[in-house]
């Protein structure tokens, strides 16, 4: 017969789950507000009473018609430019191709001075 060795049984380990870590929250001191203090000067001279410009500064709604101008000649220099770019034989419907062929460099030199007279209105009206 054979001999047979005896059996020993391992001891049976259980799984450890790792400890969750605890976040803390932080305690951040709170600071109290700041209460900004207006302290006012006396006018020097009674010219500075009549000056609109001391008490109410430029708002953009009351800069004229320049705004107006800037935003629609802008518009309409995107506008031509961005046709001007469009290949004739991209554009299906013919009519439209035959235009857009006769007027490319039209519709680009209308774009550029429209993008110069912006320019030239920014600069002389200091920005909106």
């Amino acid at each position: 017969m054979h001999a047979q060795k005896p059996v020993v049984k391992k001891p049976v380990r259980k799984h450890v789950k790792p400890k969750k870590k605890v976040h803390r929250k932080k305690v951040v001191a709170t600071k109290p507000p700041v209460v900004p203090t207006i302290t006012t000067t006396p006018q020097a001279s009674g010219a500075a009473i009549g000056s609109s410009s001391v008490l109410h500064p430029k708002s953009p709604a009351s800069g004229g018609l320049a705004p107006i101008f800037i935003v629609i000649a802008l518009s309409v220099a995107i506008a031509s430019l961005s046709i001007a770019l469009i290949p004739a034989s991209r554009v299906p419907w013919r009519p439209v191709a035959v235009f857009v062929s006769d007027r490319q460099v039209d519709l680009t030199v209308a774009g550029f001075a429209l993008l110069l007279a912006t320019a030239f209105t920014l600069i002389l009206t200091g920005g909106l």
